[in-house]
Formats: C-alpha cells, structure tokens, sequence
C-alpha cells in the first residue's frame, strides 16, 4: 500500500512538473511571438515606406526593433539563466506584469474560471530584480497551488510592500532594496 501511495504522489508530481513546463513554454511563446511581431512589422513598414517616411517617423520605428530586439535578448538571457546554461541575470521586472502574465497562463483557473486574483502594490515595491521567467513561474506555482488547493471559489491576494534586509518592515526607508510579497489565499 505504502509503494501505491508513493507511485501515485510520484505520478502526480510528474503530472505537475509537465503542466509547469508546458505553461512556462507556452508564456514565452507567447512573448517571443510579441516581441518578433513588433519587430517584423516596424521592418515591414519601413521597407514600404522608403525614403518617403518622415524622420521622426523612422526613427519611432528603428525605437520599436530596438526595444523588441531588447525584450528578445532578456528573454534568451532569462532561459538560460533558467536552465543553468547561461550566466545569472538580474534586471527589473515589473510585478504586475509577471502577475498578469502568471494568471494568463492559469486563464482557465483564474480569468475564466471560479477564482479571482487581486493584487495591491505599494508605492515603491512595483518593481523587483531577478530573473523575469524565474519571477513568472514562482507565481504561476503559487497561484496554481491555491486553485488547485480550493475546495470552492476563493480569492487569491498578491500583496507587495518594501520591507528591510533584516526581516518586513511596512514603514521602509525611502528606497527600499528588498520588496516582500505575500500571496495569500
């Protein structure tokens, strides 16, 4: 009985391993897909304009590849950061944008399904550093965890507020280098 009990954890946690990986691949997809987009049609756009487009015009567009080839890069730099391969990265991440990107990927959990997610960010903790996909998958995990964990609809709380380097702290200094997040369901 002990060895059914740990073949069916062990198939569980396999289970959830491939649905983890399977959302982390489909988010960067979807980013890489963005990012190549915005690059295809700014070069597109110029190419048919020709010499015809006005400066300030082309130079939007060239501001467009470059910011998209940026975003192309961070993502290359955060897989291999992710996967051990490459060097560690560490650049800011928004916390509202790997929040949204995380429930996107839970859609049929959290944006059409029972749970609500609400976030509250304080004034000077919008922003973290680290890896972005690390970031991201950290919250698809916990998010998933509380839907999963969920008898009945519930909602799920993402608090952000600066904390100091010795432990939380709501009245942080005036620039904060660590940001305490609790999730909460």
């Amino acid at each position: 009985e002990v060895s059914a009990k740990h073949a069916a954890w062990y198939e569980r946690l396999e289970q959830l391993r491939n649905e983890s990986t399977e959302r982390l691949v489909t988010s960067i997809a979807q980013n890489v897909r963005g990012a190549v987009a915005s690059i295809t049609y700014s070069t597109d756009f110029l190419e048919v304009g020709g010499e015809e487009i006005p400066r300030k015009v082309f130079g939007e567009a060239l501001n467009d590849i470059a910011e998209a080839s940026r975003r192309l890069q961070q993502m290359v730099d955060g897989l291999l950061d992710y996967t051990s391969i490459g060097p560690n990265i560490s650049v800011p991440v928004q916390l509202r944008d790997a929040l949204n990107r995380a429930a996107g990927s839970l859609r049929s959990h959290y944006l059409q399904g029972a749970h609500k997610l609400t976030v509250d960010l304080a004034p000077r903790a919008e922003w973290v550093r680290g890896n972005p996909i690390v970031i991201e998958q950290i919250f698809v995990n916990l998010l998933l965890n509380s839907a999963e964990a969920a008898g009945a609809p519930r909602i799920v709380s993402v608090t952000a507020f600066p904390a100091s380097a010795l432990g939380v702290a709501r009245h942080a200094p005036e620039d904060p280098k660590h940001v305490c997040v609790r999730v909460l369901d």
